[in-house]
């Protein structure tokens, strides 16, 4: 059944999703708040996170670990669940802002809403050229963005949000020949995150949720967005193929997320530091984000 639409622009932050940051790993509560330039709906919108009243980038600013110590992250929320348009950090340009994305010149919309408040991990990077143990059949590349993440709760985030979340587990979804991981986690504010530490829990408390992912990701782009009785609720289009997903398409358990995230960040520390080639993307950040990658980079 497809979900009902909402404006992704009108949902308004919840109070009790605060983010956490701390270049020490420390939970110190901070404030973020969006700082919007250009009109909504247009080519040139953008939405710049601030931090104190000074933008900071959405990708390399916000620390990636909330507290590492209780297993929390913090995660950038680009698209809040119920909705169309699809927004994204803006990687190449400085500090990178939120945006719609575009397709042949015009702004993108989901065929079909997403069910989750979707986004990223700061601090990460799925390097192109890094090769994933036990997918190389299927793929060879990264897809050159942060680290996906699909958040399992019913709680509305606003674009452009800063949450604290658990891992729950990831699924490794291939697109067009490039691993495109998708991190499952739980919003701690979730009245429900304190019983969610694994797939298991979040199969008793959310059932089939995991695999409602699974599915709305494989055929996402391969339906018309008519109702119907064939994928997604809608319509399967004749020769767009469905993504095909790594591992038998089983999700795998949080230990094996966090090492993707391991591993992710260690390659965003390389990007920032200048060891790998920014290659158009923007590596412009403060000085406590560098000086991170300088840590993560020498461990």
């Amino acid at each position: 059944m497809m979900a009902q639409q909402q404006d992704p622009l009108e949902v308004e932050a919840v109070p009790d999703t605060a983010s956490m940051m701390s270049a020490t790993e420390e939970s110190v509560a901070t404030g973020y708040a969006a700082e919007d330039v250009g009109e909504t709906k247009t080519l040139e919108w953008r939405r710049f996170l601030t931090n104190g009243g000074a933008r900071v980038s959405s990708w390399h600013d916000v620390p990636l670990f909330a507290n590492k110590k209780e297993g929390t992250l913090n995660a950038v929320i680009e698209i809040t669940r119920c909705t169309q348009a699809k927004m994204e950090m803006a990687t190449k340009e400085e500090q990178a802002p939120i945006k719609q994305d575009v397709k042949k010149g015009k702004l993108r919309d989901y065929i079909v809403p997403i069910e989750w408040n979707y986004g990223a991990f700061p601090q990460t990077w799925e390097q192109p050229d890094h090769a994933w143990a036990g997918l190389e059949a299927l793929a060879t590349k990264g897809d050159n963005d942060p680290l996906d993440l699909v958040d399992l709760s019913k709680i509305d985030v606003a674009c452009g949000s800063v949450i604290q979340v658990k891992l729950v587990g990831v699924l490794a979804m291939i697109d067009e020949g490039e691993v495109d991981w998708k991190m499952v986690v739980i919003n701690v504010a979730d009245p429900l995150a304190d019983k969610i530490n694994s797939l298991e829990d979040a199969e008793v408390q959310f059932p089939g949720e995991v695999g409602k992912i699974r599915e709305w990701f494989t055929w996402y782009k391969s339906v018309d967005g008519e109702k119907g009785d064939g994928p997604l609720g809608s319509n399967k289009v004749e020769g767009k193929e469905p993504n095909v997903f790594g591992f038998d398409g089983v999700a795998l358990d949080a230990t094996k997320a966090l090492e993707v995230v391991e591993e992710t960040h260690a390659a965003w520390a390389g990007l920032v530091t200048g060891a790998t080639a920014a290659d158009g993307l923007s590596v412009s950040c403060g000085e406590a984000a560098a000086l991170a990658a300088k840590g993560v980079s020498a461990h």
